[in-house]
């Protein structure tokens, strides 16, 4: 199930929606919750077990973290469920993968398991190992299991991200602290109007015609222009197919009370391709920069290891996005491009943060935050526990 298809606009959303709005709100959570079930179970099927995996795995880990007084405790904890994880989304998108590249090797010939990737298992997981990894690092843990699976499960952004971090909505957990209004309700009216719009009207016609283009063999029959035309093409329909799904899970989320993150800032506006990559799917940016980047050292450490750091997450950021070697290199080549632009930048390399506007800055350099997210409310102090 798609927000763009008529049984989402016209059953599933005006369903979930009425009754949100009658149930008392100590129920309110479990309806999100069982509605996001059944939103997946429609497009995932007999794989909604592994998002109820998930949930679980998450849930008990980040209790036992909290409630544990002893270090290696907390770790060997976060250290498993890393590892469950992980494993999951290794095993349903790269397995095959791996094998395949084993068997080319050597004289090995193991069974390759043609596995299907279940949907939005990228997303729900990096989402989950977000969680666990706040808790070790101090915030509350979810206390009510209803909670933590209405946090990973929650419809709109479940099938394709934002990844919503912990740290970022903890405050809107609980009914009573979601304020909806008319405001709210216009604006997350009019934010999934606008998505739907850039999806149904603009991306799936562009698509078209750069499905034309690319779709044959012999490209030479067509002249440079139109070729060139079908290359814009497929850039304006992958921004708008991905933009338009974030405003449609951002303005389906403010209609229900919660405030998620821009995922997208006119990146096509960047005046460097670092700055790009700042506004381009910023929730995955944030992740593997909170969670991989910054752990390693970041840029603060010797020359050598800040570029085996910056080239290992792009790498990630490559394989995150597809099984297959041309991910690979795309992202490795990604990672190349930014370091040399770093390099040849003025200053020594170093971007300036004040220079990039976006919804959220971030100095890489003194991994300090030094602006905040525009139009968001703050997550302290609203209505906690």
């Amino acid at each position: 199930m798609v927000f763009s298809s008529l049984t989402f606009l016209f059953f599933f959303f005006p369903l979930v929606f009425i009754v949100y709005f009658l149930v008392k709100p100590w129920y309110a959570n479990l309806w999100l919750f069982l509605a996001s079930i059944y939103f997946y179970y429609a497009g995932a099927g007999a794989y909604v077990w592994l998002i109820i995996c998930v949930i679980t795995v998450a849930y008990f880990s980040g209790l036992f973290i909290h409630m544990s007084q002893r270090r290696i405790v907390k770790q060997l904890v976060l250290f498993t469920a890393l590892v469950i994880m992980l494993g999951l989304l290794i095993y349903y998108k790269y397995w095959d993968f791996i094998i395949g590249n084993i068997n080319k090797l050597g004289t090995w010939n193991f069974a390759v398991k043609d596995l299907v990737l279940p949907v939005g298992l990228s997303f729900f997981t990096f989402q989950a190992i977000s969680y666990i990894v706040d808790i070790f690092r101090g915030e509350k843990p979810l206390k009510n299991p209803i909670d933590m699976g209405l946090y990973i499960s929650f419809f709109p952004q479940l099938i394709a991200g934002p990844i919503v971090r912990y740290q970022d909505i903890r405050a809107y957990m609980k009914k009573a602290c979601r304020k909806v209004d008319l405001g709210n309700l216009a604006e997350g009216a009019w934010r999934f109007g606008k998505g739907l719009s850039k999806k149904v009207l603009l991306a799936n016609n562009l698509g078209g015609l750069a499905d034309i283009v690319f779709g044959v063999r012999d490209i030479s029959r067509f002249s440079v222009l139109y070729t060139w035309l079908g290359a814009v093409a497929y850039t304006l329909q992958i921004y708008y197919d991905f933009s338009g799904y974030s405003d449609m899970a951002i303005g389906l989320g403010r209609m229900f009370g919660f405030r998620f993150l821009e995922n997208f800032d006119h990146p096509y506006t960047a005046r460097s391709i670092r700055e790009f990559w700042r506004r381009w799917h910023i929730s995955l940016y944030r992740f593997f920069r909170d969670y991989v980047y910054i752990p390693l050292g970041g840029s603060r450490c010797a020359k050598g290891r800040w570029i085996f750091n910056t080239l290992l997450v792009w790498f990630l950021t490559g394989l995150w996005h597809g099984a297959s070697w041309k991910y690979v290199f795309w992202g490795l080549s990604y990672g190349v491009i930014l370091l040399a632009e770093r390099h040849f930048a003025q200053g020594g390399g170093r971007f300036p943060a004040a220079q990039y506007p976006g919804p959220y800055i971030y100095d890489d350099d003194s991994h300090t935050a030094v602006g905040g997210v525009q139009g968001c409310e703050p997550a302290a102090g609203i209505c906690l526990y």
